[in-house]
């Protein structure tokens, strides 16, 4: 479907940005004011730490009173006490270690980065942005009932990689294994074949008849199975593109729970011409599930998993800075007022008009620090409401260009996003803003006074001396880590013998980019 802008000049992508708008600034939005509270955790934690050192200072002379008074118990009595003494330094020492355990777990019981994930998910999940390129990963379960899973791989633009599973719809294409024949009809290579009582000798092998059972189409990463049964582990072929630009082409002989049978023999020019013409066609075909992604599975943000990043507002700078010029441009071209707006053709000589108000698109923006705030200045969309930018900020990136099937050398340098990867849901409302928490302090009384030293008597097992007292310093203090997910897989990993192809899709968190 074709989208115009609102003076009818035709718009550079295929989707109702409008409402991708509005999410990446509910995104950004959250982002940043998660990096907020994650700046009040640090400091509330600090203090907590710096309290926790000052009374120990306090204790620690406090301890050294107590050694010099019961050191050298006279009589019983001093005996008894000097007990009760060194009794009351252990316990005096853990509450002071537990008070400040409580009081960090207070400072970042918010939880601020298990925020991140879910709102990159629910972004991803429905929306992407300019210049996201997809990529998947697709494989049958082979356990009787022909059933497919996928994941695709989205690499934003300034460092943001997510992985995403797919819900397959029932009714489509790829909810089974395809024949070869179904893709391309007439695909056959030549293959080392094994004779009886004869010297194998290479011959032409078809491929019609085999059912497609795997698909690896990852940055750096590409290979597809071909086995002779869609529903049930059997014989087949595993091809393996390999070097740069995936010139060299590989194919091993594999049994029914995945090993290899035969050594990997390296294709002639116009086989390996063959297999890349037909995997390109395969990737092409696959791209048709982007629109089916749902739950989000991992997200790293220049090699750095999310749920580790110590400053979230840096992801909700880039999703701004991503969509700023194409809002700007919008909203330069929009007729009414306050409003964003852009025109959807419907055919039949007929047009729909979207519109939404920049109330709409900055809401809960207000309630951000003023840093956070001016980062949303690059929309234009201020209270003045001009959006009259100079010319070079108004220039858009250059469209991606229009899908075609190529060679992986050319197909998987760069994958287009599909024109319907963005679904037309209605944004959700927007979070309220995190409340930052509240750090109670409990007053700790001052040490008594020392009692004076008697003349000691007798042999009664002194206290330690102020040199042998355990240290008083406690270990520095640390945000506890969130969950993280699996760790990612390296790129061109070994493939390890299993019976279902879904297996190297359904274990994969997400993919590396090759260096």
């Amino acid at each position: 479907m074709k989208y115009l802008f609102g003076d009818s000049t035709p718009f550079p992508m295929e989707e109702n940005f409008l409402e991708t708008a509005c999410a990446a600034s509910e995104a950004a939005t959250a982002l940043l004011r998660a990096d907020e509270v994650r700046v009040v955790e640090r400091k509330m934690v600090a203090e907590a730490d710096d309290r926790a050192q000052i009374e120990l200072a306090h204790f620690d002379a406090f301890a050294r009173r107590s050694v010099e008074t019961y050191g050298q118990p006279h009589d019983e009595l001093r005996a008894h006490m000097g007990r009760a003494a060194r009794s009351m330094l252990g316990e005096m020492r853990e509450e002071i270690a537990k008070w400040r355990e409580m009081a960090i777990a207070a400072a970042v019981e918010t939880a601020a980065l298990t925020r991140v994930l879910p709102t990159i998910g629910r972004f991803f999940e429905k929306h992407q942005l300019p210049g996201t390129q997809w990529s998947v990963a697709w494989g049958a379960r082979l356990d009787g009932t022909g059933s497919t899973i996928a994941q695709v791989y989205a690499q934003a633009p300034g460092g943001l990689d997510v992985s995403l599973d797919v819900a397959i719809p029932a009714t489509h294409t790829w909810a089974k294994p395809q024949r070869v024949s179904v893709i391309e009809k007439d695909v056959s290579i030549h293959l080392v074949k094994k004779r009886v009582l004869r010297k194998p000798r290479i011959e032409p092998e078809l491929l019609d008849a085999l059912f497609i059972t795997e698909v690896i189409d990852l940055p750096g990463e590409w290979a597809m199975t071909l086995r002779r049964s869609q529903k049930k582990p059997s014989p087949g072929l595993r091809v393996v593109f390999s070097g740069e630009g995936a010139q060299e082409v590989r194919v091993s002989r594999v049994a029914e729970d995945g090993s290899r049978v035969s050594e990997p023999e390296i294709m002639r020019p116009d086989d390996a011409g063959v297999l890349r013409r037909l995997f390109a066609r395969i990737g092409g075909a696959l791209r048709a599930l982007v629109p089916h992604r749902s739950k989000l599975r991992a997200a790293y943000f220049r090699d750095v998993n999310v749920n580790e990043l110590e400053a979230p507002a840096e992801i909700g700078q880039l999703i701004v800075e991503s969509v700023a010029p194409y809002v700007r441009e919008i909203a330069r071209r929009s007729n009414g007022r306050d409003e964003l707006a852009l025109k959807r053709t419907l055919g039949d000589g007929r047009r729909e008009e979207l519109f939404v108000s920049y109330a709409t698109v900055l809401a809960g923006v207000d309630n951000l620090e003023p840093s956070h705030r001016a980062l949303f200045d690059s929309f234009g969309l201020g209270a003045s409401a001009s959006v009259r930018a100079p010319a070079s900020a108004r220039a858009l990136p250059a469209p991606a260009p229009t899908p075609r099937l190529v060679a992986p050398q050319a197909a998987h340098a760069s994958h287009t996003p599909s024109p319907h990867g963005v679904s037309s849901q209605t944004p959700s409302s927007f979070p309220p803003p995190m409340q930052a928490p509240v750090l109670v302090q409990r007053s700790i009384s001052s040490p008594p006074p020392p009692m004076a030293a008697q003349p000691p008597v007798g042999a009664q097992p002194p206290l330690d001396s102020p040199s042998s007292l355990p240290p008083a310093k406690l270990p520095p203090a640390k945000l506890p880590p969130a969950r993280l997910p699996p760790a990612r897989s390296p790129a061109q990993r070994p493939r390890p013998p299993m019976p279902s192809d879904a297996l190297a899709t359904q274990e994969r968190p997400i993919f590396r980019l090759a260096n």
